[in-house]
């Protein structure tokens, strides 16, 4: 089950059947500021890792993930290894 779908038995819990969030999102299995921290979009939260590394594979296309990781850390970027990796 999607986490969308979770916040959307989330819900219908709470509305229509009155159950406590607590109680519903235990039972989604669902943390509850999951509830009410909308989703970010990947592309929206990683636009600036993803415009450097266009502008390195422009440079130098044939580097590998190590090195443009460590070329983002040493110009300043706050880049994770899981956003370079993608």
């Amino acid at each position: 089950m999607t986490p969308a779908a979770r916040r959307q038995v989330i819900e219908i819990l709470t509305t229509e059947h009155r159950l406590s969030v607590r109680r519903t999102c235990r039972a989604a299995g669902l943390a509850r500021a999951a509830r009410y921290v909308p989703p970010v979009d990947a592309t929206v939260r990683d636009a600036a890792a993803i415009d450097v590394l266009q502008g390195l594979v422009a440079d130098h296309g044939r580097w590998g993930f190590r090195k443009y990781y460590d070329r983002m850390r040493l110009d300043g970027q706050q880049a994770r290894c899981d956003q370079t990796r993608r």
